[in-house]
């Protein structure tokens, strides 16, 4: 009888802990419960505009439960960014927010937290890159919920752009 290393019993629980943990997640976005990120994309698209003028970045989230009162961005290692944010609703109506911009991390603070079941759009300005060439950005994204008082990743904003 062959005995089960120590090593294989410790995979295994974390294979089981993490298939659970997708199978919960990938049922919260079927059933429309977890916030999420909907949307992302830069205009123009071109990595040499983006080098030389800057480009949008656009970020569009949908809050499925509870009521949003921050999101926060990781802003990727190669970019550069002046700090223009420009916050709206899915009408595409400002939402009153407050910006906040330290070190690699872009804070937006809703004074009128947004209440479950709105879209946010979130447009970055004059953001540029460090490189000529195709390249994919990515942005790890939390929210904080008026509702708890912790940061809760909601996901990994990709923006590519190219030659």
């Amino acid at each position: 009888m062959v005995k089960p290393s120590f090593n294989w019993i410790i995979f295994g629980l974390a294979i089981a802990m993490f298939g659970a943990l997708e199978i919960e997640t990938k049922q919260a976005f079927a059933e429309g419960t977890a916030t999420h990120i909907t949307r992302s994309a830069a205009r123009p698209h071109r990595a040499k505009i983006m080098h030389s003028f800057g480009v949008t970045n656009y970020f569009e989230f949908h809050i499925h439960s509870g009521t949003l009162s921050q999101l926060t961005f990781e802003i990727p290692n190669g970019i550069r960014f002046n700090g223009e944010v420009q916050v709206s609703d899915e009408n595409d109506e400002p939402i009153e927010a407050n910006i906040s911009f330290e070190g690699d991390t872009l804070t937006i603070d809703f004074p009128q937290p947004v209440a479950s079941d709105r879209t946010v759009k979130i447009a970055l300005n004059k953001v540029k890159s460090r490189t000529w060439q195709s390249s994919v950005w990515l942005y790890p994204v939390t929210a904080r919920y008026v509702e708890m008082n912790a940061d809760i990743p909601i996901g990994t904003a990709r923006i590519q752009v190219y030659d």
